[in-house]
């Protein structure tokens, strides 16, 4: 089984003993042509206001990730997006064009899960060097409050600037969005095995899903950031797999506070 950590062609694989080799693509793909986010369609402008452009520099290489915005000054993300140098873009619904409503803003501060290892505790906050300045375009995405679950079933969104095709993997400059259903967990479980914690959560399937270049999104259930976009299987059928924001919310609150 072969899992695409949107993002890459720089792959890391390692050996567990119910699979044979898992093989993860952990880098942002560039921009190329396309039509739909896999299953879906382009969103209505700015009817996703609190979505993040995440552009990555890597030395020489730029890649990208989307990310959402849950403070005026702060952006959540998947860790596998990180990089020495982001530059996030808010209020942008065409991201190839020049649009007023775009604010570019660079991040002076990432802060990983000090627990994350490959695809586990796939998160990261990004402090920006200013506020965003909220608006029609521009707003916060609220994470799940305490004691709050989203049940199994749930029709849930997806929106990205990712591929939005498998073969070949094209992509859009133009916001996508698709819905997708949570699976319970015994499905997560029967797809992913070891590899699907209770700090994951997955949905949709390869007719409706995120992928390369979606990664660090958000899965948006009943107005809520319920999900960020982790990894996803090359194998089709399969759902996505999104770190559990619910879990992470005591991390969250006091990366915050802190800041």
């Amino acid at each position: 089984m072969s899992l695409v950590h949107n993002p890459s062609l720089q792959q890391h694989c390692f050996t567990m003993k119910t699979y044979a080799t898992f093989c993860i693509l952990l880098v942002c793909f560039q921009l190329a042509g396309g039509d739909k986010i896999i299953g879906g369609h382009e969103a209505r402008p700015h009817s996703h206001p609190y979505m993040a452009f995440l552009y990555l520099q890597k030395g020489e290489n730029s890649e990208q990730c989307g990310g959402f915005l849950i403070r005026e000054d702060f952006v959540l993300t998947a860790a596998h997006c990180d990089a020495g140098n982001i530059k996030v873009v808010l209020g942008g619904h065409c991201i190839t064009c020049q649009e007023e409503s775009q604010q570019v803003i660079n991040v002076i501060k990432r802060v990983l899960h000090p627990k994350y290892r490959t695809l586990n505790h796939d998160i990261m906050l990004l402090k920006l060097e200013k506020n965003a300045t909220l608006n029609n375009n521009v707003t916060l995405l609220p994470i799940p409050p305490k004691y709050f679950r989203i049940p199994p079933g749930t029709i849930c969104s997806i929106a990205g600037w990712g591929a939005t095709s498998h073969f070949p993997v094209q992509q859009n400059g133009r916001l996508q969005e698709t819905n997708v259903t949570l699976l319970n967990w015994d499905e997560c479980k029967d797809q992913y095995g070891k590899v699907f914690t209770y700090k994951m959560l997955c949905a949709g399937n390869a007719e409706h899903e995120a992928y390369e270049g979606d990664s660090g999104g958000p899965l948006v259930c009943r107005g809520l950031a319920s999900g960020i976009v982790s990894f996803t299987s090359v194998i089709r059928g399969q759902a996505t797999v999104f770190t559990n924001v619910y879990t992470y919310r005591d991390w969250i609150k006091k990366v915050l506070e802190s800041n």
